[in-house]
């Protein structure tokens, strides 16, 4: 969810009138929820990022700054693992693992593994369908 959201895309909310992605089930609405919260403080920091640093970003720069931004929101992290539905509740524990690995090793790394790298794209799915959060 992280990478691709700095990479220039952003998270909207899905408005196809799906009655999914408009109505989260009970067990979701509560991670949907701070899920949302989430990604609005990532569009926050990626505009910042964007705008401080400009089109021609150094890409160690750049790096750094997530560094920072994930060791701001780990708390943030650990409450999405925490109240994560069944249906990914082993992805979030990977995911927010990966996120304090990265926030103790202060390097990306962690999120590059195949095991990181899946749990995001079966977060990010979940989020489209059950949250109507999509990543662009």
């Amino acid at each position: 969810m992280l990478a691709a959201a700095v990479l220039g895309g952003a998270c909207s909310v899905d408005d196809s009138g799906d009655a999914r992605s408009v109505a989260p089930s009970a067990e979701a609405r509560e991670y949907c929820a701070l899920v949302e919260r989430f990604y609005g403080r990532l569009d926050e920091f990626v505009s910042r990022a964007q705008e401080q640093l400009g089109p021609d970003a150094d890409q160690s720069e750049l790096d750094q700054r997530l560094v920072g931004f994930i060791r701001e929101n780990q708390e943030l992290f650990g409450q999405l693992a925490a109240i994560a539905p069944a249906a990914i509740a082993a992805d979030a524990a990977t995911q927010a693992a990966a996120f304090e690995q990265v926030a103790v090793q202060g390097s990306l790394a962690p999120l590059e593994t195949p095991a990181a790298k899946a749990a995001e794209t079966s977060t990010v799915e979940y989020e489209e369908e059950e949250c109507g959060l999509v990543v662009d």
